[in-house]
């Protein structure tokens, strides 16, 4: 973000300085102390000068430049407020460059707080030390989406979801009216400018980057849009964020960037559907899913919600339309995948999966196993449900107990596949659907060979302590006719519920 420190500050200072006839020994002290660079001479004279005279503005803004020069940000932005406050008096005004040095360095002490904030949540990992110095940030400019959201990544890295949901809630409050605004004009983050222009007309004052100025700003509504990139052709910008300014009011100074993101609406609205406000969550997910179109997170839990309130062709129109706006994002596959499923058609639920791999090939990815796993349990799932249709037949014809047979195969195929994958010999889960599926198959024998590498895992103290590790392996005991250990196997799965 290094748009945000600009370099104009101090030698409006020193230069209108040069020209004050100072009215008092304590003005006279401080003047000569500052361009000696005796910062705490200087300061301790000009609190003098205010305690004597308060509604001195040139001495409040000299000690507010002490300030800033001393990085004691909190007292630098005190007195620059009082300077403003007595901006105009007879006792000592402040002209209109120093009131431009005053929002500069208000703008620059916030960036030195939120580079050293940054620095120290995202490298060197102390978060107690970033987040008082984001309280000073905040302070200094009360307002800015960002900080919110760095203090919110700097609970989380202190494993405090409270606070850090706390951080997200108040950034959402923060924003909203501003996103939805510019929203229902078109705005969305990574809007390219030329579609800006296109879409808002042409800015009051242009975004110009050679003069660091990267905003548009139309003054008529009083939006400003920020970007990131266009220093070069072959880095073009995008939007990053949007105000609305009442550019009437004197304290408005819309230079700083003013960025925002969809990742604190997302867990705002994460937050009410754990809670089961899904109504809540879905408001804010639509709205996330326009200011930020490419947070592929969204349509994930918006089909979540959808399911959870048995909005099922909803759910299917959303990710359908995801997929087709963006075919490689595989988790969008895997929803609609398991949608298919839960109505009971497994062939084309399988032909999603079959899809989705064309995408996904690492084998190592959380989306790759995923697939894999639901391939399996599709399968395992089809199957059950061709045998059970010819269950209570009085003969099963052998074309049908191949077809349903084919399923149990299949499956067996991909647990086997994932569990090489893994290669995580320590659980025995996938050991549990492979030997289901080899009773499934009538195979004693791999079946046999399933239950000699469950009892391998008997020496793993954690998994020996389950109760469901010994009632699975009971169960498969019992299908080979060793009723004798299944009994064992019983007793200890009892021993331990």
């Amino acid at each position: 973000m290094k748009h945000l420190l600009l370099v104009l500050t101090g030698t409006t200072f020193y230069l209108s300085l040069s020209g004050f006839q100072c009215a008092s020994s304590q003005m006279n002290t401080a003047q000569l102390a500052i361009k000696n660079g005796e910062f705490d001479r200087a300061g301790a004279a000009l609190e003098e000068e205010v305690a004597l005279r308060p509604d001195n503005a040139k001495a409040w803004y000299m000690l507010g430049v002490v300030r800033s020069e001393q990085k004691q940000h909190r007292s630098m932005k005190d007195a620059f407020i009082k300077a403003l406050e007595h901006a105009a008096s007879e006792t000592g005004e402040i002209t209109e460059s120093e009131t431009l040095d005053i929002r500069l360095r208000i703008n620059n002490s916030w960036g030195d707080l939120w580079g050293s904030a940054r620095q120290l949540i995202y490298t060197s990992e102390d978060y107690d030390k970033a987040i008082a110095i984001l309280d000073d940030a905040e302070y200094v400019m009360p307002g800015m989406p960002i900080i919110l959201d760095m203090k919110a990544d700097a609970y989380l890295g202190k494993k405090d979801r409270e606070e850090a949901n706390s951080n997200y809630i108040d950034y959402v409050e923060l924003v909203r009216s501003d996103i939805e605004k510019g929203v229902n004009k078109g705005l969305y983050l990574g809007m390219g400018r030329e579609q800006v222009l296109s879409t808002l007309g042409t800015p009051d004052a242009p975004f110009d980057p050679d003069r660091f100025f990267y905003a548009d700003q139309y003054k008529t509504s009083g939006l400003s849009v920020y970007y990131i990139g266009g220093e070069s052709a072959d880095k073009p910008s995008e939007v990053k964020g949007w105000k609305y300014y009442d550019y009437s009011q004197p304290e408005v100074f819309p230079y700083v960037d003013y960025w925002f993101s969809g990742y604190p609406l997302f867990n705002v609205a994460l937050n009410d559907y754990v809670a089961g406000n899904y109504d809540d969550a879905l408001e804010l997910l639509l709205l996330t899913e326009k200011v930020a179109p490419t947070l592929e997170e969204v349509s994930s839990l918006m089909s979540k919600i959808y399911l959870a309130t048995n909005r099922m062709e909803e759910a299917k129109a959303l990710l359908l339309r995801k997929i087709g706006e963006k075919p490689r994002n595989t988790k969008n596959r895997i929803t609609y995948a398991i949608l298919l499923h839960n109505e009971d058609n497994y062939s084309e639920a399988i032909s999603v999966l079959d899809g989705a791999l064309e995408y996904e090939r690492d084998e190592s990815s959380e989306e790759y196993q995923d697939i894999i796993f639901n391939l399996g349990a599709f399968s395992k799932n089809w199957g059950v449900q061709l045998e059970r249709e010819v269950a209570n037949r009085s003969s099963v014809t052998d074309k049908q107990r191949d077809e349903y047979e084919a399923k149990y195969r299949d499956a067996l195929k991909y647990f086997s596949r994932l569990r090489s994958v893994r290669g995580n010999t320590e659980e025995y889960e996938l050991l549990t659907e492979i030997g289901n599926l080899h009773a499934l198959l009538g195979d004693a024998e791999g079946l046999r060979n399933t239950i000699k590498k469950f009892e391998k895992l008997q020496s793993n103290q954690t998994i020996a302590g389950e109760a469901k590790f010994w009632a699975v392996l009971g169960d498969f005991y019992s299908y080979i006719g060793n009723e004798k250990k299944a009994k064992e196997a019983e007793t200890k799965a009892e021993g331990l519920r």
